[in-house]
């Protein structure tokens, strides 16, 4: 009787051995997971991490490129001012003349 007990005995404790080992795998597993899954994370935060540089960068290029139409927006508008104040020398000296010619 007592052999009898003492390999249900040994039953039980290799069976609580086999369910801690399970237990034990699935833990590992699940570690192994959460660290790829880590792992993934860190590379697509990485990768963001690329895009919204290049984004700061062409939002860099696009200022410089602004900047510099403002600038020729600004030559033009000087250039369109001196062209009026030309034309309206002209339009004077045309009626100056108009008005000498009628003289004579």
């Amino acid at each position: 009787k007592s052999g009898r007990a003492y390999g249900l005995r040994s039953m039980k404790v290799a069976s609580k051995a086999v369910l801690a080992t399970d237990r034990l795998a699935a833990n590992i597993k699940r570690s192994a997971q959460t660290n790829e899954s880590e792992d993934a994370s860190e590379r697509e935060n990485s990768m963001a991490s690329q895009k919204i540089d290049a984004v700061g960068e062409h939002i860099e290029k696009l200022e410089t490129l602004l900047r510099a139409r403002d600038m020729q927006i600004l030559e033009l508008t000087e250039q369109q001012h001196l062209t009026d104040l030309r034309i309206k020398q002209i339009q004077s000296a045309h009626v100056f003349n108009a008005k000498q010619f009628e003289r004579l």
